[in-house]
């Protein structure tokens, strides 16, 4: 507790959106590491792969976005949680799985993504930078929907 304490103190963490970013950023490095360990260790499918980092990830999102990006003082529950679930579940699958699908059907046809490039497989680069290019547009989508429906203010009466 003593480490959130500190983080949360900071100056720079006063800002809401300073602070969506910094666990945008943090849950971004959780789903990468995760998509790329099943990609590695594993012959998934790059979707599937990316249905379950995104799982894991939703999950120590919707814990970081209660109580240190929005500090929502209503109490966890099982309805705010399925919610927070099910709205994010849709924005990150659909967006970042439409662009792995549509990266790898589009990239296929050009020979530097089909063959090893010596930094990566060509499967393996096209699936990060379709994650990537999901990710930004999941991002942006997922602030307004925390800030106006999940997450928003109780009503001032």
């Amino acid at each position: 507790m003593k480490i959130y304490r500190y983080v949360s103190d900071l100056r720079i963490f006063r800002f809401q959106k300073v602070r969506f970013l910094f666990v945008g950023g943090l849950n971004t490095v959780v789903d990468f590491l995760i998509f790329n360990l099943i990609i590695w260790l594993t012959d998934f499918h790059p979707i599937l792969a990316n249905t379950i980092s995104v799982f894991f990830s939703m999950i120590l999102s919707y814990f970081l976005n209660n109580f240190f990006v929005f500090r929502s003082e209503r109490a966890i529950s099982l309805k705010g949680f399925a919610l927070f679930m099910l709205s994010t579940g849709c924005v990150l699958l659909l967006t970042q799985n439409i662009a792995i699908a549509l990266s790898l059907h589009v990239f296929s046809q050009m020979s530097f993504f089909t063959t090893d490039n010596g930094l990566a497989s060509g499967e393996f680069l096209v699936s990060n930078i379709a994650k990537l290019i999901g990710i930004a547009i999941s991002m942006v989508t997922n602030f307004i929907l925390y800030k106006y429906v999940i997450f928003r203010s109780p009503e001032v009466k």
